[in-house]
């Protein structure tokens, strides 16, 4: 075991170099006409998204068959130079002296901090803009759509075989901030171009990213990036683009400020993308490695915001909380299997609380079999924070589980799984967490088994039975009061010999924990001694497990102690319970039982059943089953706490605990009963529509919680037609793709009634051009594009004859973007009269629009 590293290492950000070279005669033959094209700028950006750089997309469309010498052609651009030592700027309008002198400013800072502070190569001589000094072109915003990019030129191949020359664009309207730190950016991409414009895009940006914070600390730009990275930190590490920024503050930290710039030289002496290697070669010469680097940085990025404890990032108050795969609140946890696959160097997070029962925990992970992967284990407990990693070599088969023998003396479990190589883009994890046998009182006493949460017994939510928290509960009342001794526990006790009775709570469905097969098995041994189990649970028939077709033969055999056949069906099926009835014939329906969301412990609501008269349920073989509290005129609800009795199922040595615990529950519901309701996917989102019976005035909601997702309950509007009695609901929904979680509400006195719940997966809408206007037009056209992703895409117009007059990079994203096209092909011409065809190319679609200009 070690303790948690708190190395601190003085922080010097890292950064790498590029070369640049360039064509002198198009800038010189070109420069003249550029002037009028760009002398526009546009002082509001607000309207449109702008994407922070372009050069991860240039480098991404760099010619393969280029060969050495050979230049891309320079576009036209503006004929005002201002000139510093070592850069040029050019552009087309006086009123931007000011600003061309801001990023001189910013660029001589960078070269005085990458290159001659931080040794990194200088740029080899820049002659495609007049002079040897790099060239920096000031873009109008209204035809430049980044805030900056540095564009690759001449392959040079030297003093690396990747190294090519390039130059900077930079758009013309950010302020001052902002301006500074893209500078600083873009010319440590022209630093890494010289050494590699092949390498991973990702990694380039990373360090660009980085190397703002190092020049202008004060600014710390890098910030706005971090929220995308510790929201998604089972994303592979360099499928993130700037965000994981985080990595190379991690490694300058830890290493100093020398490791960046090692590792940007390893990647430019070998050809090709091999930003693995060159970091593994790298960290060997430190005397570490890269798995147990990623251990620790995904435990640094756990002590982030209020869990900063001043020992991991100097800066990391500031960072966002990292997203939490799975929060066990209460043991067991069986068989989870995590919802957002991690990819290589990505990782998943559990925290496991502790409940300081005196026994060992074991944990038993199923790593990703195609996977080389590591659980890091982090300890928390009055003496202080220690962690421990456990590697899994690829091709990892039922490893033996991880125990906690000191189970009682530890506060909490942080468990991070994190993907070293892999196989396949994404990975899966299984996790079980479970007690290994805990002691039972000495005297005789009553067991609650608590199998929905053990502090949220009941409704999944809010309702607390616990004594650790000081909450009290009906139940606990109820014992108390009769000075029942009872033991809450969600795990059963090695020794059942002096247990009177179990109460069962909650393990039905995804809000509780299924019984496995050995705990069955000691339950019907329980039973066979005459002990008598009383069961908290709605639909009887799937109590076990809601979604299996068929029981196995150690669930049937349990339901046959009851007189209970076993119906497969899902949660929203009535099961076996429809074979029962009341004593007067009252129709028992189980499927819509529902407790109040967020009530105070003890109100909580359940199935409404008509009735005048106080009734028992039975089953079909007249044995009772549960008692329904009734008032007079009022309609009721059954409770589900239903006894079972002891080995026959027939009868109860101790049904005096039954009917004394119900009189706890007395009191009222409203009448309130849904009709029907479906929930359809439509084109572009949700239909939702029901019949609600016995309505009168209740406030009704209908919200949506994303699944799996951080995000809170959303309201949607609902349309109700009707006054009270019988009313029609309806309501459309249209959130992004993505699998939802509806439910409806209704607000009664005293708490919440949950009335339907459901679930649907939204899929997100194909590309499309929706809209271009004006159509016809004089010149411009704005095109309002539909995008289920974030991706770039390259936008071609073609004539009528099939001929492509002109061709630009842009930056979708997800949602409606509204790009411009100024009319003009690609020598900045205007277009002559005609009819034009767009089209835009993503990588995996494609949409196009036909316009007409009219001159």
């Amino acid at each position: 075991m070690k303790f948690l590293n708190l190395r601190r290492i003085r922080y010097l950000p890292n950064v790498l170099f590029a070369i640049s070279f360039l064509a002198t005669l198009i800038f010189v033959l070109s420069a003249l006409y550029a002037g009028s094209r760009e002398s526009g700028r546009e002082a509001d950006r607000s309207a449109k998204t702008v994407e922070p750089c372009g050069t991860w997309i240039a480098l991404t469309h760099i010619p393969k068959d280029k060969i050495p010498g050979e230049s891309l052609a320079r576009p036209p651009y503006g004929p005002i130079i201002s000139d510093s030592d070592h850069f040029r700027v050019h552009y087309s309008d006086n009123q931007l002296d000011g600003y061309a002198q801001d990023i001189l400013s910013a660029a001589e800072k960078a070269y005085r901090v990458l290159i001659d502070t931080l040794g990194y190569f200088s740029p080899p001589p820049d002659t495609g803009g007049g002079d040897s000094r790099t060239d920096i072109y000031v873009r109008s915003s209204a035809v430049f759509p980044y805030l900056g990019e540095t564009q690759p030129e001449s392959w040079i191949a030297a003093p690396f075989p990747n190294s090519y020359t390039s130059y900077i664009q930079l758009t013309d309207t950010m302020g001052t901030d902002l301006l500074l730190t893209t500078t600083v950016h873009e010319f440590f991409h022209v630093i890494q171009i010289g050494y590699d414009a092949l390498e991973n895009v990702s990694f380039l940006e990373m360090i660009s990213v980085w190397s703002e914070d190092r020049v202008y600390d004060d600014i710390n730009a890098y910030l706005r990036h971090l929220p995308k990275f510790f929201s998604s930190p089972e994303k592979a590490l360099f499928g993130h683009t700037y965000s994981n920024v985080v990595w190379a503050i991690y490694l300058a930290e830890n290493f100093g400020s020398d490791v960046i710039r090692d590792i940007l030289e390893t990647c430019g002496s070998t050809a090709g993308n091999n930003i693995r290697p060159a970091t593994e070669s790298v960290l060997a010469g430190l005397g570490t490695d890269l798995a147990s680097e990623i251990s620790t940085f995904t435990l640094w990025n756990f002590f982030t915001g209020a869990r900063d404890n001043g020992q991991c990032y100097e800066e990391g108050a500031s960072y966002p909380l990292v997203s939490i795969e799975r929060t066990v609140e209460c043991l067991p946890l069986f068989d989870y299997t995590t919802l957002h696959k991690p990819g290589t160097l990505g990782c998943n997070y559990f925290e496991i609380y502790g409940d300081h029962y005196t026994d060992s925990l074991a944990l038993e992970v199923i790593p990703e079999w195609w996977a080389a992967s590591v659980v890091t284990l982090t300890r928390f407990t009055d003496g202080g924070v220690a962690t421990e990693d456990f590697l899994y070599p690829q091709f990892t088969l039922d490893p033996p589980p991880i125990v906690e023998p000191a189970w009682d003396e530890i506060d909490s479990l942080l468990l991070i799984y994190s993907i070293d190589m892999s196989g396949t883009p994404s990975n899966n994890f299984g996790l079980s967490a479970y007690h290994t046998g805990i002691e039972s009182p000495v005297q005789p006493f009553v067991l609650v088994l608590d199998r929905d949460g053990c502090r949220r017994p009941f409704d999944g939510f809010n309702d607390d039975f616990s004594e650790r928290d000081g909450e009290d509960y009906p139940f606990a009342d109820a014992f108390a009061e009769r000075s029942v001794n009872f033991f809450l526990s969600d795990s059963i006790p090695k020794d059942l010999s002096p247990c009177d009775a179990i109460f069962v709570i909650g393990g039905y469905d995804a809000a509780g924990v299924d019984l496995e097969p050995a705990e069955l098995e000691t339950l019907m041994a329980f039973m066979d001694r005459g002990g008598d189990i009383y069961l908290e649970s709605n639909c009887i028939g799937q109590w076990l497990d809601p979604l299996v077709g068929s029981p196995s033969p150690t669930e049937e055999a349990f339901w046959n102690y009851f007189g209970c056949g076993f119906l497969p069906g899902d949660t929203m099926t009535i099961g076996n319970v429809s074979t029962w009835r009341t004593l007067d014939s009252t129709p028992v329906g189980a499927y819509l039982f529902a407790y109040d969301a967020g009530g105070p412990p003890d109100d909580f609501v359940g199935e409404l059943v008509p009735s005048t008269a106080e009734t028992l349920v039975v089953d079909q073989g007249n044995h009772v089953r549960s008692t329904i509290i009734n008032g007079p005129n009022e309609s009721y609800r059954i409770h589900s706490t239903i006894l079972l009795g002891a080995s026959t199922g027939i009868g109860s040595t101790r049904g005096d605990y039954m009917y004394r615990i119900l009189e706890v529950f007395d009191s009222t519901v409203p009448s309130l009963a849904v009709g029907f309701i479906n929930l359809a996917k439509v084109v572009g989102g949700v239909d939702f529509e029901g019949k609600i019976e016995g309505y009168s005035g209740e406030e009704l909601l209908l919200v949506r919680i994303e699944e799996g997702g951080q995000s809170h309950a959303v309201k949607v509007p609902l349309v109700i037609r009707g006054e009270g009695g019988e009313i029609w609901i309806t309501a459309t929904d249209s959130p992004p793709a993505g699998r939802y979680h509806y439910r409806l509400l209704a607000r009664v006195e005293g708490g919440i009634l949950t009335l339907w719940e459901g679930h649907v997966t939204v899929e997100a809408p194909p590309l499309s051009v929706s809209a271009v206007f004006p159509n016809p037009s004089r010149g411009g056209f704005t095109l309002l594009v539909e995008s289920p992703n974030t991706e770039a895409a390259l936008m071609h117009v073609y004539d009528a004859a099939g001929r492509l007059v002109y061709q630009n990079h842009r930056i979708l994203h997800s949602g409606t973007n509204a790009l411009a096209f100024d009319g003009r092909d690609g020598l900045g011409r205007a277009l002559p009269s005609g009819v034009y065809f767009i089209r835009l190319d993503t990588s995996n679609n494609s949409s196009h629009r036909k316009v007409v200009i009219v001159r």
